[in-house]
This record gives structure tokens, C-alpha cells and sequence, in this order.
């Protein structure tokens, strides 16, 4: 009948509504995850609780016998949702993993501001659909840009993921496409049996799988730099030990003196510019690691001293565009030493190489 049934809208999402409630309250002891994530999150979950009784509302409006103007801002509603909740996981993983560019925002902004005039003028325009006087959906000859516009989000958020997880590990980007290329499996499955268009649970469920790889993946990154933590170094060097072939020890210099005379917040600027430098200059088959307050350690794996060099002088050459210096000492890996033996090299050819700029920075003070 006309009635919406409570018992039906819980009972029908309990599995949906237990993940939505459990992600909440995970927030709140989640130790490493910034203030502005949280916020996301909730929003996002927010969203996800209104697209539950959005759902509902709108099959209630489904039983009317004559057209009412709420089943049209229900429908529009939700059409908007799925690709406002993708915006907002977007902009949840540019805070998490890699900041959006201004222009990124941009495309993201854009086709949402369009969709809101177009799906809800859409009953007088029916470009995407519109309702008979008998309460009747027709399809417009944009029915299918609701999905297209979803796409888009999902694709962007994608690309995203795998180009900015390209400096964190394979597994990182193999459990991104997993759970988009599941989620989107789940729903192409339910067209195809005609199942109905309800993906609210696929959607639930992908965030909170999303949400735990985030978290999981935080653990492991620096806050101030986003290089990988001290955690993760321990992690790798003994479980890739075999394929690791080289390692490089860096220090920056004079940090304590950034921060006496400048202030803290000189010193992380400082930390900051030398860890991008580090990891834009790196080179592929590296990890970089922020170990300590002015210590980098970089692993690279399956490579050969002389890309090694050659790596080494491109972060020397990215140093000099910036106020800031370092000290670098590496040491090849071959299989006849261990990890340990190789970093305590690497560390004492930095060593000799902060003595050798020491020296020099104090000859040109007395000349």
C-alpha cells in the first residue's frame, strides 16, 4: 500500500546499516587518521544512511496512482548520490594519499553543478526522464547520463588510486582495483538479471573495505612527508631482504637550526621540500623511507649500481633548486652481506659526506 514500512527499511539494510554504524564508531579510535578524513567519512556515511530512506521514499512514491512531484525529487535525488558520494571518496583519497590539484577539483565540481538543474527541471525538459499523469516513468534521451555520470567518478577515482599509489607498493594498487573492480562486477550483475537498481550495499561495503585499506595503508605513512614510516621500513627490510640491492642512507642538514631560528614550522617546510625531492627523484624500483626527525633511508630492488648513481645525482641536482642540503652515502647489496651490514655502510659513507661538506661550508666561512 501507500504506507512506507520502517520494519522493512531496517530489516531489508540491517547487514548495510551494521557496517555504516561500525565504520562511525571506528572513527572515533582511529589514532592516525586526520581530523578532515574523519570528517569525510562521516559525510560520506551520512550520505549513505539518506540514499537508504531515499531509496525506500522512492518505491513508496512508486505505488501512487497519479504522479506526485515527490517521486520526481526523490528519483533526482537519487541519481545525485551514488556520484556525490564518489565525489566525496575522491576527495577523501587526495587527503589521504595525494593532495587534488585545483584543476582536478575542478573537473570534479563541474559535472555535478550540471547534473542538479538537469535531473531536477528533467519532468518539464525530459531530457533524462519524466512520470505520466498515471505516475509512469519514461526514459529521456539522456536516461542513461545518471550512469554515465557515476562512471565517470568511478574511473577518475581509479586512475587516482593507481597513479598515486604507484610510490606505496603493488599490493596497495591491486586492493584498490579489487574492490572497485568487485563493486562494479556486483552491479553490471545486477542489470544484466534485472535485479532492480538498488546498489546501496555493494556501495556500503566497498567504503567500508575502502576504509580499512585506507587505514591500514596510513599506518605505514609519515604524517608530516607522506614517505613511508619508520614501521614500514623495519617491515620491508625483512620481508624483501632478497630483493633488495641497494640501499641509500640521507640526512638532512642543519635541521636543528631551521628550527631554533625559523620555528618548527620552518623545519617541517624544510622536511617536507627534501622528502618530495627524495621520492620525485628516487626513480622506480624504490622505496623511501622517513626514519627519523632528519634521516631518509631509500631500498632499491632489483637494480643495478649504476642506476643507482645516476638516481642518487638527480636528487643531488633536485637539492640544489632548494635552500636546503644533504648528506648521501650508499651501499650496494649482494647476497653475501645482510640488510644490517649494508645500512651500517651506507650510513658511514653519509657520515663522512656530512664531514666533507662540514669541512667545506667552514673554509668558505673563513675565506
Amino acid at each position: 500500500g501507500n504506507k512506507m514500512n520502517i520494519k522493512e527499511l531496517i530489516l531489508g539494510n540491517y547487514v548495510m546499516l551494521f557496517e555504516l554504524l561500525g565504520l562511525l564508531i571506528t572513527l572515533f579510535i582511529s589514532a592516525h587518521i586526520s581530523r578532515k578524513i574523519k570528517v569525510l567519512t562521516r559525510i560520506t556515511i551520512g550520505l549513505l544512511f539518506v540514499a537508504i530512506v531515499n531509496y525506500y521514499l522512492e518505491a513508496w512514491t512508486q505505488t501512487f496512482e497519479t504522479f506526485s512531484y515527490w517521486r520526481m525529487a526523490f528519483t533526482s535525488i537519487k541519481y545525485l548520490l551514488f556520484s556525490l558520494i564518489m565525489f566525496l571518496i575522491i576527495t577523501l583519497v587526495g587527503e589521504a594519499i595525494h593532495p587534488l590539484s585545483k584543476k582536478a577539483i575542478i573537473i570534479l565540481i563541474v559535472p555535478l553543478m550540471v547534473s542538479i538543474p538537469l535531473f531536477f527541471t528533467s519532468q518539464w525538459t525530459h531530457l533524462v526522464c519524466y512520470f505520466s499523469e498515471e505516475n509512469h516513468w519514461h526514459g529521456g534521451p539522456l536516461r542513461l547520463y545518471p550512469y554515465f555520470l557515476f562512471g565517470y567518478y568511478l574511473v577518475f577515482f581509479i586512475v587516482e588510486n593507481v597513479i598515486n599509489l604507484k610510490k606505496y607498493s603493488t599490493q596497495s594498487r591491486f586492493i584498490v582495483v579489487y574492490i572497485c573492480g568487485m563493486a562494479f562486477a556486483g552491479a553490471l550483475l545486477y542489470m544484466i538479471f534485472d535485479f532492480g537498481d538498488n546498489f546501496l550495499a555493494i556501495f556500503t561495503s566497498s567504503l567500508v573495505f575502502y576504509f580499512i585499506f585506507l587505514y591500514i595503508h596510513m599506518a605505514g605513512i609519515d604524517p608530516l612527508t607522506r614517505l613511508l614510516n619508520r614501521q614500514l621500513y623495519y617491515q620491508d627490510m625483512n620481508l624483501k631482504a632478497d630483493s633488495i640491492s641497494a640501499v641509500v642512507s640521507i640526512d638532512m642538514n642543519e635541521l636543528k637550526y631551521y628550527n631554533d631560528v625559523f620555528g618548527h614550522d620552518a623545519g617541517d617546510e624544510a622536511l617536507v621540500t627534501v622528502a618530495n625531492v627524495i621520492r620525485d627523484n628516487a626513480g622506480n624500483s624504490s622505496s623511501v623511507y622517513r626514519i627519523g626527525g632528519d634521516e631518509f633511508i631509500v631500498f632499491y630492488y632489483n637494480v643495478k649500481e649504476e642506476f643507482v648513481i645516476k638516481q642518487i645525482d638527480k636528487i643531488k641536482d633536485g637539492l640544489k633548486q632548494t635552500k636546503y642540503t644533504c648528506a648521501i652515502g650508499y651501499e650496494m647489496n649482494d647476497s653475501k652481506k645482510n640488510i644490517e651490514e649494508a645500512l651500517k655502510k651506507a650510513d658511514n659513507k653519509m657520515y663522512a659526506d656530512k664531514a666533507r661538506i662540514k669541512k667545506k661550508l667552514n673554509s668558505k666561512k673563513e675565506h
